[in-house]
């Protein structure tokens, strides 16, 4: 499937978010939700995934159309240590067969 160029949500320095998650919230478990359209496809989906890895009571829950490539993600320390979940979603457009398996199913 052909993706058009996904727009660059994410702006500032990782690194500045990271300090003002941390001044805010101290120590506490965070959990960060990355579910905007395909979030693997922004442009800092990986310098984000790094931040929230180097904080041990941070974790990362991603909502994913399964559209691209995920053993990056599953490689990291956040999946090893439990601190990762990955949400799939099929959208019709993208997997067509889906409405014949829904239709067998119910």
């Amino acid at each position: 499937m052909c993706y058009p160029k996904a727009e660059n949500f994410y702006f500032g320095d990782t690194e500045n978010w990271r300090n003002a998650f941390k001044k805010c919230f101290g120590k506490q478990k965070l959990i960060f939700y990355l579910v905007f359209g395909e979030p693997t496809l922004g442009e800092a989906f990986y310098d984000v995934v790094n931040i929230i890895e180097s904080e041990p009571n941070w974790h990362l829950r991603i909502t994913t159309n399964l559209s691209q490539p995920l053993e990056r993600l599953v490689k990291t320390h956040l999946a090893k240590e439990g601190r990762l979940n990955i949400n799939a979603y099929l959208s019709v457009k993208q997997h067509p067969g889906i409405l014949m398996l829904l239709r067998h199913a119910g």
